[in-house]
């Protein structure tokens, strides 16, 4: 998540691809970067997804769980969301049934979906404050 939130304040100096003609007679081509430090562009993090992390505990399953619950799991997924869906369920430790798989899919729609909302928001927050000062 503060990866995202990183990308989501980063500023990508302007670039401009020059052509010109080499000494051979040949197409060359330059970067010229934009020495305004204004003239910049945000990453477009609105499809970045969060990774969400499930441990099952007995019949339980944990978002994010502790050290010391780790300990105890008999399984781990981690599940990409964006705000289109899940992109990316891996599984790294232990077996999981159907049943267990489906919940823990239905609940990182709606962990997932809260988690972007939120984090959007304060990005978007942030970026009015820095506006201001």
């Amino acid at each position: 998540m503060a990866i995202r939130a990183a990308l989501g304040d980063a500023k990508i100096p302007k670039v401009t691809v020059v052509e010109s003609i080499g000494k051979a007679g040949a197409d060359e081509y330059e970067l010229e970067l934009s020495d305004d430090p204004k003239d910049c562009v945000s990453l477009p993090i609105q499809d970045f997804p969060v990774i969400i992390t499930f441990t099952k505990l007995g019949d339980n399953h944990i978002v994010d769980a502790t050290v010391d619950e780790e300990l105890c799991m008999s399984c781990r997924v981690s599940i990409a969301v964006n705000k289109k869906g899940i992109c990316l369920i891996q599984k790294d430790f232990g077996s999981l049934s159907l049943v267990s798989l489906k919940q823990i899919i239905a609940a990182s729609r709606k962990v997932g979906v809260t988690i972007l909302s939120q984090m959007d928001h304060l990005i978007w927050e942030f970026k009015e404050q820095k506006i201001k000062n």
